[in-house]
């Protein structure tokens, strides 16, 4: 039997995916970098986003990240390295501004 935090734990995981997947698919496609199906920069940032989520999963997915990530993996093309910053990023100077709005 599956305990209730565990199924709340995979709801939410879910609700989150689905919200990161549509940013990415809308995210910067104009852009050379991300434009075109099947773009591997475009499946790289949904990667560093579904880690990003398991990561700090009090925080989660929120709208918008990816538009925080894209400059980043398009300034540094390195996965790893782009998600790190990124953790950075958010722990200097974006989740302090939503625990002050929780």
């Amino acid at each position: 039997m599956i305990s209730t935090n565990v199924k709340r734990y995979f709801m939410t995981n879910h609700k989150f995916t689905i919200i990161a997947e549509k940013d990415v698919a809308r995210t910067d496609r104009c852009l050379d970098f991300f434009s075109g199906d099947n773009n591997q920069w475009s499946e790289v940032l949904r990667r560093i986003l579904m880690t990003y989520m398991m990561y700090n999963f009090n925080l989660g997915y929120v709208q918008g990240m990816s538009d925080i990530l894209s400059p980043i993996l398009m300034e540094v093309q390195d996965e790893v390295l782009a998600f790190w910053l990124f953790v950075r990023f958010m722990d200097t100077i974006v989740s302090p501004s939503f625990i002050k709005l929780s």
